[in-house]
């Protein structure tokens, strides 16, 4: 097994190294890392939100590269701008765009979201810039001589969003309608449960978990498989994404002889006995054996702090 840090150091670093490259979003860093360690961008932003507990030491070593990289002054992260020959002239919103530059960019958000409804990308840019969903329509599928600047900066946000697989919430039939996320970013969720280990080997990690979760046979093999709409219910997604955040070991959390958990550190392990108040004894993948506590108090005062 390899060495692990905890994921708070791996966050202060990639803080400090956008601070350094006076970087306004970390997709370009994420990308970056998963270029030079070969994970998923994903990971590497569950990294930067805290989401993980603990990194590979190689995600440690690759930020001090990095780090030093930019303190040499190497350029890591070049401003590659806009084409001059695509942006029409100054103006109060930052310039105006051609037509061909919008429907480039449109076709790269319907295929990162596999083709869904058109309706679904007018009304998350229109709720985005505040902005009538007409007018929206008529700049991404009318064709208008020009657009706006900040259509084609949605956009752009809206591509980066969809490459690091992250669940964008879609509304298409506007604020009071039914929420929908990309179905890829219920795949990530069910891969991630896969690799956790938490369930019997046995099983497939979709027939598991469609009995936890109330839902009909095969269902979740068909969004996994592509076999459905390329945008899927929001409730879905979360219902999925607390299984993902109960597997993963919580001290304060209470066990039951039985429950499987994932450790950052030991892996996927099973509870097989309780001897004492606040204790469990676990044992992990390979036989190994941990007491590992259990209903874990919070100070209040810590619980006050929070944000």
């Amino acid at each position: 097994m390899s060495a692990r840090v905890h994921s708070n150091r791996i966050t202060r670093l990639l803080d400090e190294i956008m601070a350094m490259a006076n970087l306004p979003a970390p997709y370009r860093l994420h990308r970056l890392v998963a270029s030079m360690t070969g994970m998923h961008p994903t990971t590497v932003m569950r990294y930067h939100q805290g989401k993980l507990a603990s990194a590979d030491v190689r995600v440690l070593d690759c930020l001090d590269e990095i780090r030093d990289r930019i303190s040499k002054g190497e350029d890591l992260f070049p401003d590659t701008g806009t084409d001059p020959e695509e942006k029409w002239g100054p103006g109060p919103a930052g310039g105006t765009y051609s037509s061909g530059t919008v429907r480039r960019w449109y076709a790269r958000v319907m295929e990162a979201l596999e083709d869904p409804e058109p309706s679904c990308v007018h009304s998350w840019v229109a709720e985005y810039l505040d902005m009538p969903r007409g007018e929206v329509e008529g700049y991404l599928q009318t064709g208008c001589w020009s657009t706006p600047h900040a259509v084609i900066e949605a956009l752009r946000e809206l591509h980066a969003s969809l490459l690091r697989d992250e669940a964008v919430v879609f509304r298409p039939d506007g604020r009071d309608g039914g929420a929908l996320v990309p179905r890829r970013s219920v795949v990530t969720l069910l891969d991630e449960i896969d690799k956790l280990g938490v369930f019997d080997a046995a099983g497939d990690v979709c027939s598991t978990l469609e009995p936890i979760l109330e839902l009909p046979c095969g269902m979740l093999s068909l969004v996994r498989d592509g076999a459905c709409p390329p945008l899927v219910s929001l409730d879905l997604y979360l219902r999925i994404r607390r299984i993902l955040d109960l597997a993963v070991y919580d001290p304060c959390r209470h066990y039951r002889v039985g429950d499987r958990l994932w450790s950052p550190v030991f892996g996927g392990g099973c509870v097989l006995d309780k001897p004492h108040k606040g204790r469990m004894l676990v044992e992990f993948e390979g036989g190994h054996r941990h007491l590992m506590c259990e209903d874990v108090r919070i100070d209040p005062r810590v619980r006050a702090m929070a944000p």
